[in-house]
C-alpha cells in the first residue's frame, strides 16, 4: 500500500478522507496547512499528496511550487481537493502549476478512490521497469483492481447489512425452527442495527462534512469578494451545488425595496428571468417570506395531465437579512435528488443567506466607507488645496501688505485685530505694541487733532467710508501726517477697518511748495507775490493810521562782474549774505524781498515822517561799506537804491513798484552806491531806457548794426598789420549810437550773445571780401563778451562762422578781458586751447586792470597782450603808468607774446612806446574807427603814417 499525505485546514475534511482511504489499507498522514505539509513531505516522502487550495499560512499553489522546486519531491503526484463552486478556477490553476487531478468538494467516494488509484498508478508507471514489475507481482490487479474490489466489497457489505435487518426482524417474530431462533435473533439484531447505524452515520457524516466544508470555503470566498455582482454570482453557484438544486437565484433590492439593484441566477433561461424577476419586483413568494420572516419550502402542484409543474417541482426560499436590515432573497428550485428540499437544505440555505447578508453588509459598508473615504480624500484634497490656496493667498496678501507703504489695520472694542508690518516703520513703534495696547492706535494721535479724530469716528458709525487727515507723535517727539480712510463693519461687536497713508512728505512738499510760492528759493526772502500781499495789508493799515509806507528798490553795483569772474557759486553766496545783512538792518514789521537777480525790495511800514525813510536808506548804504567774505574771497560791493513812498509816489502797488524801480536806475546811472528818491522827472528817463531796450531788440532784424574797423599799426614801420572790429548802431532818428550807451543794456538783457555772434560773422565775411579783392591779408580782432565765452558750443559756433565765410582761422584774433579769464580758470584754459588748436589768435584785452596771476598767465595759450588805454593816456606824465606800461611790455616779451598799446593819441605817447619796443600801436593818433569801405582804402595804401601836425605834450618820460 502507498503512503498518502492529506493536507486540509478543516478537520472534518481530513477525517472524511482518512476514513474513506483507510478502507484501502494505505498509510495515511495529515497536516493542517501547507507549512506543516512541507515538513511531513520532507520527513516521510509520501507517494501521493491530497491538498486543499485555500489554506492559512501557505495555500495549495505555493505548496505545489515548493514541492516542484525540490528535486526529491518534484515528481510526487498531487491531487487538489477544493470546493465544488471553485472547481473551474481550480482546474485552470492546476494546469498552470502542473497538477493533473482536481477533486471537488463534495465528490462521490467512487470518484475519489478512482482518482487516488489513477494518481498512484501514474507514480508506478514513472518508476523503473523492474520496480513497477515487483509492484504488479505483489498486487496483480493494480490500483484499479483494488478499487473495483473495494467497491464490490462495499456493495456486498451494504447488501448484507440490508438483508440482515429484515432477517433479524423476522427471526424475532417467528423464532428459530430448531428452537434456537429466539436466542440467535437476540444475538444478531443488535449487530445488524449497529451496522446499519454505522453505515447511515458514515453516509450522513460524509454529506454533512462535505456541506460544511463547502459552506466554509464559500464563506471564505464570499468574504474575499469586493464587487457586489460577483458576490451574488459566487453565492448563487455555491447554493446551487451545496443544496443540489437545478435552479438558483439571488436578488438584492435597492434602498427603496421595490427594484432589484443586483440579480444573479443559474439554470434560468432569459425568459424565465424576465418572468419571475420583473422590475419593479412584486413577487408573492418574497412577500410571504417577508411577512413571516421565515424560510419558505414548497412542493409545487402537479399539472392537469398528472405531471409536475412545467418549470419547477420544488422551491426553497430564504431572506438575505442581517439583524438590522433585509437586503434580498435566495431562491432554489427543483432539487436534483428527491421531490423536495429537506430541512437540512433549508438550514444550509439559511446559513448561506446569512453569510451573504454579512458579506453584502460588509461589502456595502466597505463601499460606503470607500465612497466616504474617496469623498473624504477628495474633501481633504480640496481642503488641502483650499488651505494651500489660502496660505498662498495669505502669503501673497502678506507680501503685498508688507511691500506697500500703507498701513492696513483692523480694530474692534479696544483690541487691535490686525496691523500691517509697515506700521513699525511709519509709527516708529513695534507692531506688537499695537496688539498689546489696543488703544495705542488712537493714543498716538497729536493732542491738537484728537477732537477732530473723535468726531470722525462718530461719523464712521453712521455708515460709509470716511477720510480723515491727522497727525501722530513718534516716540522721539517727531510728527507724522496720516491720511486714514476707514469704514465700520457691522457685527457684534462692530469693527473698524482702515488704510493709513503716510502723507508727511506730501504735507512737507505742500508746505514747501506753498513756501516757494511766496519765498525766494535761494535767499528764503519773500518773493514779489508775498511782498504784494504784505504791501496790500500795509496800505490798509497805513490808511487807518495815517502813517507812511515806503518801498526801497536795491540793485547791487558790479554784481555781474563778480558773478562772471568768480562764478555763480560765489555770486549766489554773495546774494544770500546780502539778504541776511538787509534783514538785520530793517525793523521788526518791515519786509525784505528778492525781486530777482541782484535786485532786492524793502518794505518799510509805519514810518512817522519822511526823515525816517532817509535815515534807514542811509544806514543801508553805510552797511555795504563792509566787505563780504564768500568762499574765501573778500568782496566789496555797493548798491544803488531807489525809494518811493505811499501814497505820494503811487496810490497802487504797480505804480509804487515802477517809480521805486525808476529811482533805482537813476541812482545806477549816476554811478551807483547812492540813494535816489523818486521824482516825476525820473519817469522820463525810465521811459527812454525802456524805448532803448525795445529798439535794441529790433536792431538786428532791421539791419541797423554796422561794424567799424580801427587799424593796428606796426610800431616801427607804420605798416597796417591788423584791425579791431567795433560795433556801431545806426539808430533811426538818432544817428550813430556808440557802444557805451547800449552795450551795458545788452549785457543786462542777454542780447549781447546774438549781437556778438552777428559782429563776429560780419567781420569775418568782410575780411574775406577784402582778401578776395586782392587786398593784403591782415589779422582781424573781434571782442568776445563774458556771456559769449560761457556758451558751451562757443568753439563750434566760431568754427561754423569761419567755414561759412571762408576766412582762414589764422586771420582771426579773439579778444577777451582779463577779468573774464580769471573766473573758473581751468574751464577757461580748456576753451582757450580748443580755440588755439583751430589756429585762432588769442589776445587779452585791457590787461593790467584785472587780477591776473602770473602762474595762470603763463598757462594761457595767448598770443597778444593789449595795454589798457588808462595806462597809455598818462604814460608821459605819470611815472606809475609809465612803469606799469614798461613792465607789461617786458612781461609779454618774456612770455613770447606781442604787445598792443590802445588809445594812443599823441606823438609823445607813440615815441615812448617805440622807445620801449611796443610791437603794435592802436589809437586815434593814426585813425579812429572807420567804415569797411574807408578801411579798405587805407589797407590798399598799406601804411598808416603819423599825421604831419601830430599833437605833442611837450613832456616825455623815459
Amino acid at each position: 500500500m502507498a503512503t498518502i499525505l492529506i493536507i486540509d485546514d478543516h478537520v472534518l475534511n481530513r477525517e472524511f478522507m482518512l476514513t474513506l482511504l483507510g478502507y484501502s489499507g494505505h498509510h495515511l498522514l495529515e497536516a493542517g496547512d501547507g507549512v506543516q505539509g512541507l515538513t511531513m513531505v520532507q520527513g516521510h516522502r509520501p507517494d501521493l499528496v491530497i491538498a486543499d487550495i485555500l489554506m492559512p499560512n501557505m495555500d495549495g499553489f505555493e505548496f505545489v511550487a515548493r514541492m516542484q522546486a525540490n528535486p526529491a519531491t518534484r515528481n510526487t503526484p498531487i491531487i487538489f481537493y477544493t470546493a465544488t463552486f471553485r472547481e473551474r478556477e481550480a482546474q485552470v490553476m492546476a494546469r498552470a502549476c502542473g497538477v493533473r487531478w482536481v477533486l471537488a468538494k463534495p465528490s462521490e467516494p467512487e470518484l475519489i478512490l478512482r482518482t487516488v488509484a489513477e494518481a498512484l498508478a501514474s507514480t508506478a508507471s514513472e518508476q523503473p521497469p523492474s520496480l513497477a514489475m515487483r509492484e504488479r507481482d505483489r498486487d496483480a490487479t493494480g490500483a484499479e483492481g483494488r478499487l473495483k474490489e473495494y467497491m464490490a466489497d462495499l456493495k456486498s457489505d451494504t447488501q448484507l447489512l440490508t438483508q440482515a435487518a429484515p432477517f433479524a426482524t423476522d427471526s424475532n417474530r417467528s423464532g428459530d425452527p430448531n428452537g434456537n431462533a429466539g436466542a440467535d435473533a437476540e444475538a444478531i439484531e443488535p449487530e445488524a442495527q449497529l451496522t446499519l447505524r454505522l453505515s447511515k452515520s458514515l453516509e450522513n457524516l460524509q454529506k454533512v462534512s462535505l456541506r460544511l466544508t463547502a459552506l466554509i470555503e464559500l464563506g471564505i470566498e464570499l468574504s474575499a469578494e469586493s464587487e457586489p455582482q460577483k458576490l451574488l454570482e459566487i453565492g448563487c453557484r455555491g447554493a446551487q451545488y451545496i443544496c443540489q438544486a437545478k435552479f438558483s437565484a439571488i436578488g438584492i433590492f435597492d434602498a427603496g425595496g421595490d427594484t432589484l439593484h443586483h440579480l444573479a441566477s443559474r439554470g434560468w433561461t432569459p425568459a424565465q428571468v424576465r418572468e419571475f424577476f420583473p422590475q419593479p419586483f412584486s413577487q408573492t413568494l418574497y412577500r410571504t417570506m417577508q411577512q413571516s420572516a421565515q424560510p419558505l419550502r414548497l412542493i409545487l402542484p402537479q399539472a392537469a395531465d398528472g405531471g409536475r409543474h412545467p418549470d419547477f417541482q420544488s422551491f426553497l426560499g430564504v431572506l438575505i437579512a442581517s439583524a438590522s436590515a433585509t437586503y434580498g432573497w435566495l431562491y432554489l428550485a427543483t432539487r436534483l435528488e428527491g421531490d423536495e428540499f429537506t430541512e437540512v437544505d433549508e438550514k444550509v440555505a439559511a446559513t448561506l443567506a446569512a453569510q451573504l447578508a454579512v458579506s453584502y453588509e460588509k461589502l456595502a459598508l466597505h463601499q460606503a466607507m470607500e465612497k466616504n473615504h474617496v469623498r473624504l480624500k477628495r474633501e481633504m484634497a480640496e481642503n488641502a488645496k483650499a488651505q494651500q490656496a489660502l496660505q498662498a493667498s495669505t502669503a501673497r496678501l502678506t507680501g503685498i501688505l508688507s511691500s506697500i507703504d500703507n498701513i492696513v489695520w483692523s480694530w474692534s472694542s479696544g483690541t487691535m485685530l490686525y496691523v500691517s508690518p509697515i506700521a513699525e516703520k511709519i509709527c516708529a513703534r513695534p507692531v506688537d505694541d499695537f496688539y498689546r495696547d489696543g488703544e495705542l492706535w488712537w493714543n498716538i494721535v497729536l493732542a491738537e487733532d484728537r477732537l477732530r479724530v473723535s468726531e470722525w469716528r462718530d461719523e464712521l458709525s453712521r455708515g460709509g467710508a470716511k477720510l480723515c487727515k491727522y497727525r501722530i507723535t513718534l516716540p522721539e517727539g517727531n510728527i507724522r501726517w496720516l491720511e486714514v480712510k476707514a469704514s465700520v463693519i457691522a457685527g457684534s461687536p462692530p469693527r473698524i477697518d482702515g488704510v493709513a497713508i503716510d502723507i508727511t512728505e506730501r504735507k512737507d512738499s505742500e508746505a514747501r511748495i506753498e513756501y516757494l510760492a511766496n519765498h525766494d528759493a535761494l535767499t528764503g526772502l519773500a518773493n514779489r507775490t508775498l511782498l504784494g500781499d504784505r504791501i496790500m495789508q500795509a496800505m490798509h493799515q497805513m490808511t487807518r493810521s495815517k502813517h507812511l509806507l515806503a518801498l526801497l528798490f536795491l540793485d547791487l553795483d558790479r554784481f555781474k562782474e563778480i558773478n562772471d569772474s568768480f562764478g555763480h557759486l560765489v555770486g549766489d553766496g554773495l546774494l544770500k549774505q546780502v539778504a541776511e545783512r538787509l534783514c538785520r538792518l530793517v525793523r521788526e514789521g518791515d519786509s525784505v524781498a528778492r525781486q530777482g537777480g541782484d535786485e532786492f525790495v524793502i518794505l518799510l511800514v509805519d514810518l512817522q515822517e519822511a526823515g525816517d525813510l532817509v535815515h534807514i536808506a542811509a544806514k543801508i548804504v553805510q552797511a555795504f561799506r563792509e566787505p563780504f567774505v564768500v568762499e574765501g574771497h573778500q568782496l566789496f560791493i555797493s548798491a544803488s537804491i531807489g525809494a518811493a513812498s505811499y501814497p505820494q509816489d503811487g496810490a497802487d502797488i504797480p505804480t509804487l513798484f515802477r517809480n521805486a524801480d525808476t529811482a533805482m536806475y537813476r541812482a545806477k546811472d549816476e554811478g551807483g552806491n547812492a540813494v535816489q528818491f523818486y521824482s516825476s522827472d525820473m519817469s522820463v528817463l525810465a521811459i527812454a531806457r525802456t524805448e532803448l531796450e525795445n529798439a535794441l531788440h529790433r536792431a538786428i532784424d532791421n539791419e541797423q548794426f554796422e561794424v567799424y574797423y580801427q587799424p593796428k599799426v606796426d610800431g616801427s614801420s607804420y605798416q597796417i598789420i591788423g584791425a579791431e572790429a567795433l560795433l556801431r548802431w545806426n539808430r533811426p532818428g538818432m544817428g550813430v549810437v556808440t557802444p557805451g550807451s547800449f552795450i551795458p543794456l545788452s549785457e543786462e538783457t542777454g542780447m549781447i550773445v546774438p549781437i556778438g555772434a552777428w559782429v563776429l560773422r560780419d567781420a569775418c565775411r568782410q575780411a574775406r571780401q577784402w582778401q578776395d579783392a586782392g587786398l593784403p591779408p591782415i589779422c582781424l580782432s573781434v571782442n568776445l563778451s563774458a556771456r559769449q565765452f560761457r556758451q558751451a558750443n562757443l568753439s563750434r559756433t566760431v568754427a561754423d562762422i569761419l567755414s561759412d565765410t571762408g576766412l582762414d582761422s589764422v586771420c582771426l584774433e579773439l579778444e577777451l578781458t582779463e577779468s573774464m579769464m580769471m573766473h573758473d580758470t581751468e574751464l577757461f584754459i580748456d576753451k582757450l586751447h580748443e580755440l588755439k588748436m583751430m589756429g585762432i589768435h588769442l589776445a587779452i584785452d585791457d590787461f593790467g586792470t584785472g587780477y591776473s596771476s602770473l602762474s595762470y598767465l603763463k598757462r594761457f595759450p595767448v598770443d597778444t597782450l593789449k595795454i589798457d588805454q588808462s595806462f597809455v593816456r598818462d604814460i608821459v606824465t605819470d611815472p606809475h603808468d609809465a612803469a606799469i606800461t614798461r613792465s607789461i611790455i617786458s612781461l609779454a616779451h618774456s612770455l613770447q607774446m606781442h604787445v598792443v598799446a590802445e588809445g594812443v593819441e599823441t606823438l609823445e605817447q607813440l615815441d615812448y612806446l617805440k622807445l620801449h619796443s611796443c610791437d603794435q600801436i592802436q589809437g586815434y593818433f593814426f585813425s579812429q574807427p572807420v567804415s569797411a569801405s574807408q578801411f579798405a582804402a587805407m589797407l590798399k595804401n598799406g601804411k598808416c603814417p603819423p599825421p604831419a601836425s601830430a599833437p605833442q605834450s611837450g613832456l616825455t618820460l623815459h
